[in-house]
């Protein structure tokens, strides 16, 4: 199994990646992980930990638990971030989220721990409310159209072949 159908199956797995996890994150993601049925030894005894758990109490149990479902290799930091990124294009494009809380979710999340990396500055820009290329003031209309196509310009890149 790969990160990405991994995070795909189960919810919030890009934040595990994220820098070193909580125990009790390990755990809540765990048992969603079996609600999605997923099922290995080790999933099975990180859905068994009680809160509160510490990251040196599953840590062991957490990557047997990845080698189990086949995970060949862990994302970096930046991947698991840039991950996240296309689900929250996602969820603007599917209307499950609103163009400010998107903004706000991919500018905490993404943009900022990753320093404001220049293939995202466009996401930085319609956070201030200014226009990706001319990076002056712009109405939120026209803010919240330019958005919706930058999360269609993300999605169609991370679905890329040679993405």
């Amino acid at each position: 199994m790969t990160f990405r159908l991994l995070a795909e199956r189960v919810p919030g797995t890009w934040q595990l990646f994220a820098g070193i996890p909580t125990g009790d994150e390990v755990v809540s993601w765990a048992v969603h992980a079996l609600t999605s049925g997923l099922d290995t030894p080790s999933l099975r005894i990180l859905g068994g930990f009680s809160s509160p758990a510490s990251w040196f109490e599953v840590e062991k149990d957490f990557r047997g638990c990845l080698q189990e479902l086949g995970l060949a290799s862990y994302p970096s930091e930046a991947d698991a971030r840039r991950f996240h990124a296309g689900e929250i294009a996602e969820q603007l494009l599917a209307g499950t989220t609103d163009v400010e809380s998107a903004l706000n979710e991919f500018h905490q999340t993404v943009i900022s721990p990753l320093h404001h990396p220049g293939d995202l500055q466009a996401w930085c820009d319609l956070a201030d409310g200014l226009h990706p290329e001319r990076r002056n003031p712009i109405s939120i209309d026209r803010r919240n159209m330019l958005a919706f196509q930058a999360a269609r310009a993300l999605l169609d890149q991370v679905q890329s072949p040679s993405a």
